[in-house]
């Protein structure tokens, strides 16, 4: 076993893990692009499936509904329209399911439940159902639509009752009510839990800046970590178990332009900010294909009072940092290097690591993805066999957590143990401080 590893090199070991850890494994900077131009409209919806953006209903610049369907094709950077069909309406919710949009909701819409098949192009209906409502959010887990929050378009109350549509059955139920009442905010959904952040607030519409979560599971809410700058009329997308948000207005009514990216981590409860950019807009819709966010029209904030409305017509795209595989394992092999292993350890731990860097580099090998989490698992159970002889438990614990993060970032799938043992889940949570402290001390 290794005994000998001097103090700097322990340093750079831990330098690099925190690295990998922290910075998203040498991640570059998100960046802002645009695309083509096309109809101005608000108050509408998109979704995104199979490299195409499709955008239903919303209003015009007086203000008159539509039930017009806009399809945005990204590979050819090209507008076309779809068959036009179901309810005009704005300030509804769209959300797709294996291949079918439902449109549910709005201020024109009531409680009726319109379905567009993307394969057919065509319009068909479900059963209506639930508290009419517009301004509110909706997503779809595991077969069901949950709606939350917004204005109920009969009396205009600010609503926190939560309604279900189970696909399936083509049915309506209700989950528990909860959350802080509000308007025009959004919301995503993360390993069964809802997270509905910003939006109007209270008679005086307020934006605010909280967050709360809806467990699916359990039925019940909770409040995460208030950040971001408060606004409404704002979307949200997730990507990687973070919530991205963008445009919207702050101050009462929302009437001070934002182009400021929010983004808050659902895994460490904490925000952060991505690049500033694209138009000041509100009333606008985002979607999300292959790391890039496409948020089109809405209105020019710069004219909130102006009637007719300024429409805007233009598509911002902004494009997430990736993080590049080779990049990343070259780190690991990096923290091999620093642990003063002997060259036979070291060469048989990098082994995999180097064919998982050929693969990538090889443009003519089918399925690069497949074979390269092969190779990280491979690695990993190198790791094991050298514990205990070549290795120490501190340096297997360091050259594991780092892949670890990296399978997940190239998203990776590994069968994993149903349960642990109570020492086991405490050994897991307190491990990467036990590790920190052993390596420098």
């Amino acid at each position: 076993m290794n005994k000998g590893t001097p103090f700097s090199l322990k340093i750079a070991c831990v330098s690099l893990f925190l690295l990998l850890v922290g910075n998203g494994v040498f991640a570059e900077a998100d960046v802002w692009s645009s695309g083509a131009s096309w109809k101005g409209i608000k108050n509408h919806t998109s979704v995104s499936y199979n490299g195409k953006i499709y955008s239903f209903g919303g209003v015009n610049n007086y203000s008159i509904p539509s039930n017009a369907v806009e399809i945005y094709d990204i590979a050819t950077n090209s507008w076309s329209t779809g068959t036009a069909g179901g309810t005009a309406r704005s300030d509804h919710s769209s959300v797709v399911y294996n291949g079918k949009v439902y449109s549910w909701g709005g201020l024109e819409g009531g409680n009726k439940l319109d379905i567009y098949d993307i394969a057919t192009n065509s319009w068909s209906t479900g059963v209506a159902g639930g508290t009419g409502r517009a301004l509110f959010s909706s997503v779809v887990y595991n077969g069901k639509i949950y709606s939350w929050g917004g204005l109920n378009n009969t009396n205009f109350n600010r609503l926190n009752t939560l309604d279900i549509y189970d696909i399936a059955t083509n049915s309506w139920s209700t989950g528990v009510s909860g959350g802080t009442a509000r308007v025009a905010h959004s919301s995503v959904v993360h390993n069964g839990k809802i997270y509905s952040w910003g939006g109007g607030a209270g008679d005086a519409l307020i934006p605010v800046n909280t967050i709360d979560i809806y467990d699916i599971a359990t039925n019940s809410w909770s409040t995460g970590t208030a950040g971001g700058s408060a606004r409404q009329q704002h979307t949200s997308v997730l990507h990687n178990g973070k919530m991205y948000s963008f445009g919207g207005g702050m101050g009462q009514g929302g009437t001070i332009p934002v182009n400021v990216v929010d983004i808050y981590d659902t895994v460490t409860n904490s925000w952060s900010s991505g690049v500033v950019g694209g138009s000041f807009r509100t009333d606008h819709s985002s979607a999300i294909h292959n790391g890039k966010i496409y948020l089109w029209g809405g209105v020019d904030v710069s004219a909130p009072f102006a009637f007719p409305f300024v429409l805007l017509n233009t598509l911002d795209i902004y494009q997430i940092a990736t993080v590049s595989p080779i990049v990343s394992i070259e780190g690991v092999k990096s923290i091999v290097s620093n642990m003063s292993l002997s060259s036979n350890v070291a060469n048989k731990l990098n082994h995999n690591l180097d064919i998982a860097i050929k693969k990538l580099g090889d443009s003519k090998t089918k399925d690069n993805g497949k074979f390269v989490c092969n190779e990280l698992s491979l690695f990993k159970k190198d790791i094991k066999n050298a514990l205990k002889k070549d290795i120490s438990q501190i340096q297997a614990d360091s050259l594991i957590d780092a892949t670890q993060i990296i399978q997940t970032e190239f998203g990776c799938v590994e069968k994993v143990a149903s349960s642990q043992s109570f020492f086991g889940v405490i050994w897991s949570a307190i491990r990467p401080l036990f590790v920190f402290l052993s390596i420098i001390g």
